[in-house]
Formats: structure tokens, C-alpha cells, sequence
């Protein structure tokens, strides 16, 4: 293939807990604002990408359609509650039943807000995407994922979010269900150019300028 990456039939959740090496190429993190699949990851020994916000160039900004909206700050009162795959959650050696539970109890102990779970396993093509419901409505007082695309279209939403694993947005998030009263409402513009540098599109694979990059910036080298 365009990466030089050969491919295996196990499961990514048995190269993940086995501790083995691998390479790991999925949808990039900004295709809701087009519905083209557009971009892709190459992510090293995970399937998410994180960042530190050191000097990444803005030059890609061109790339996005729009840019997030400002933070919301005092509309809406409802969390929702993201839930991902049941074999997400295997490769971090838990299940959903026992994250939902886990989150809502600690939901519990930190708020009195109403709580809305939105299941991964809706219908894609009947489901209404986070990015739609949060554009549409204005009840909503922040997202929380695990590591899911959903924390960047609350972004894009002006929504704020906190993400319990790791994951690209980390670096504009909260990390923990303690901060709900805390959440980040800070700079976006070092991220945004961080997250630009995280994806690539077919062709940019194909000449080799997404590995380039990938080395440069991320320290990853195939």
C-alpha cells in the first residue's frame, strides 16, 4: 500500500493489550465538516494521535472548510454522554456497560445536571451526527467521550468537552469528570494548526509528504 505498512488479520484491541508494535490507519478527525472521507490517520501503537501543542505551522489551516465556533458558556444545562464501540472499550481491557456505569456514578457524584448516553451503535444512516444535534440545539453544557470523534464536532460546535482517554483532543479538553465545573474554554488557534499536521489526504500518503510530516512533527517514522 501508499504507506509501506503491511496489514494483519488480528484484532487491533490483541496487538494492543499483547504490547506489540503495529501501525494503525483510520478516518482523520475532520471529514464530518464535508461528509467526504477526505482525510486519514497513520497513528503509531494506538489509534489516536495526541499532541503537545509545540510549534506546529499554520500553513494547513487552508485545509479546513470552517474553524470552531466561540466556547458556549452560559446555554444549556445537559451532558451528553458519548459511548463508543464494544470493541473500543476491549482494547483498553473494560466494556461498555462497565464505562457507562462507571461515568454515570461519577457523573453523580459531581453533578446534579441531566445526563443523556448517545449509543455508538445507532443506525449511521437514520442517526442524527453529534456535530447536527449540537448545531441545532443549545441544551447542551458539554460532551464527554472516551476518545471519539464526537469531542472535535463538539469543538467545532463551541461545545466544551472532556475526553477520559487518549486522544487528539486532549490538548483543549478536560481529563476528568471532576472537572465539570472547570471545563476548558481556553486558546484554540496552536491546537487547530496541530490537528491540521494529524491528517492527510490520500495523495499526501501516496507521495510520501504525510510520513514526512509524521517524522517531523510527530516523531513517528515508518
Amino acid at each position: 500500500d501508499v504507506t509501506g505498512v503491511q496489514t494483519c488479520a488480528l484484532p487491533i484491541w490483541a496487538w494492543c493489550q499483547e504490547q506489540k508494535p503495529f501501525w494503525f490507519v483510520d478516518s482523520g478527525y475532520t471529514n464530518f465538516l464535508t461528509k467526504k472521507k477526505n482525510w486519514h490517520r497513520l497513528v503509531r501503537n494506538h489509534i489516536h494521535h495526541t499532541v503537545d501543542l509545540k510549534y506546529f505551522p499554520a500553513d494547513r489551516l487552508s485545509t479546513l472548510p470552517s474553524t470552531p465556533q466561540p466556547w458556549r458558556r452560559w446555554t444549556g444545562n445537559k451532558i451528553l454522554v458519548v459511548e463508543s464501540s464494544d470493541m473500543h472499550y476491549r482494547l483498553f481491557g473494560t466494556t461498555l456497560e462497565e464505562w457507562r456505569n462507571r461515568v454515570y456514578h461519577e457523573l453523580r457524584q459531581a453533578t446534579s445536571r441531566p445526563v443523556e448516553f448517545r449509543s455508538k451503535e445507532l443506525d449511521r444512516k437514520s442517526r442524527t451526527s453529534v456535530y447536527e444535534l449540537l448545531q441545532n440545539s443549545g441544551d447542551y453544557y458539554c460532551v464527554i467521550s472516551d476518545a471519539s470523534a464526537a469531542a472535535i464536532e463538539a469543538i467545532w460546535c463551541g461545545v466544551p468537552v472532556i475526553t477520559l482517554n487518549k486522544h487528539v483532543s486532549n490538548p483543549v479538553a478536560r481529563s476528568s469528570i471532576s472537572d465539570i465545573d472547570n471545563l476548558y474554554r481556553g486558546p484554540v488557534g496552536d491546537w487547530l494548526c496541530a490537528l491540521t499536521y494529524s491528517q492527510f489526504t490520500y495523495k499526501e500518503f501516496e507521495s510520501g509528504y504525510a510520513i514526512e510530516m509524521l517524522g517531523t512533527y510527530h516523531g513517528i517514522t515508518v
